[in-house]
């Protein structure tokens, strides 16, 4: 398995939340007949909570294989790390409608 450095699995959980936090969050409004998605700023609590939960449910969503949930939160802990896998790409395609 990768270590990327790290002795304690402990340790990579805050390098792997402050690698996917994004400082705002969006809220569908309605404009007239349309909805628009419309950023708002949120604390750091709630990026951190947003990114946990992030975690845990792309991790409890894909039981495709025989693995167990631990198993798969660590191939997407090293997925994340690496900068690829399912969490990375949300988070682009968010700054992109950001934009």
């Amino acid at each position: 398995m990768f270590s990327f450095g790290f002795s304690n699995p402990s340790s990579v959980l805050p390098l792997l939340v402050s690698s996917i936090i994004l400082p705002l969050t969006t809220k569908k409004r309605r404009r007239g007949r349309n909805f628009l998605n419309v950023p708002f700023p949120i604390s750091i609590e709630q990026q951190e909570g947003l990114v946990l939960h992030k975690l845990i449910k792309i991790a409890g969503q894909s039981k495709k294989d025989s693995s167990s949930f631990g198993e798969r939160l660590a191939f997407l802990t090293v997925q994340t790390l690496r900068g690829t896998g399912p969490i990375i790409q949300e988070r682009q395609e968010v700054l992109r409608s950001l934009k």
